[in-house]
């Protein structure tokens, strides 16, 4: 054997060596990751929370807004918009629906 050969082996097993070392390490971390997460303060959790909430209306709000625009764009345009319309009062009316989900 030459020493290439030895190097290229040892290298191999230091390889392998890792692989299996590899689960056991990342089993230690997500444990440790689990620890930290039950430590995060739970009035930090409520206020992720409520603005998440204040997000997803904000955003809610805005797709309102745009289909609002659409159709008076295609209102001045002479097409007929009445089922979208209709479509989007119903959506717009789930507005207070979608808040109360989210608030619970």
């Amino acid at each position: 054997m030459n020493t290439t050969t030895i190097l290229r082996g040892a290298f191999l097993a230091l390889c392998l060596v890792s692989l299996l070392a590899l689960p056991a390490a990342a089993a230690q971390n997500g444990q440790a990751m689990n620890r930290k997460a039950n430590l995060i303060d739970q009035e930090l959790k409520d206020d992720l929370w409520t603005n998440h909430v204040q997000y997803r209306l904000k955003a809610f709000d805005m797709l309102v807004q745009h289909g609002t625009t659409i159709i008076k764009i295609l209102t001045d345009h002479n097409i007929d918009t009445g089922g979208m319309q209709g479509t989007l009062d119903t959506f717009s009316g789930k507005r207070s629906e979608f808040q109360t989900a989210l608030e619970n």
